[in-house]
């Protein structure tokens, strides 16, 4: 038995660094399922950071307005409070959606709906 291992010791080694290269390869290098993951991450890493931007800039107006309103509230133009008003009522329904978004994104990418995409 050791006589015909040695005897084939050289294609042993040939098939041995084969083998161990192949797995190798395929260890190192990304496979395209991890690659479509890794893109999808990124894509809703991207659709995140907006949502936060617009959220961030929906919070700057509602406190622009909070303090317009406030500074006319005892002033007689009815007109322009009630625009305020409306203004404000508009803004704060655009930051519950865009929670609602954020929030969206966040429970595809963990139940791994986002990467069926």
């Amino acid at each position: 038995m050791l006589e015909k291992i040695i005897k084939y010791k050289e294609f042993i080694l040939i098939l041995v660094l084969f083998v161990s290269g192949s797995s190798w390869m395929y260890g190192i290098f990304a496979t395209k399922s991890y690659v479509k993951q890794v893109r999808c991450l990124m894509t809703a890493e991207v659709e995140v950071s907006l949502y936060q931007i617009k959220f961030k800039e929906i919070e700057y107006d509602i406190r622009n307005t909070e303090e317009q309103l406030g500074s006319i509230q005892n002033t007689a133009n009815a007109a322009v409070r009630d625009q305020l008003t409306k203004r404000l009522e508009l803004l704060n329904a655009l930051k519950s959606d865009t929670i609602k978004n954020i929030g969206e994104i966040a429970s595809k990418v963990t139940s791994g709906e986002y990467l069926d995409l």
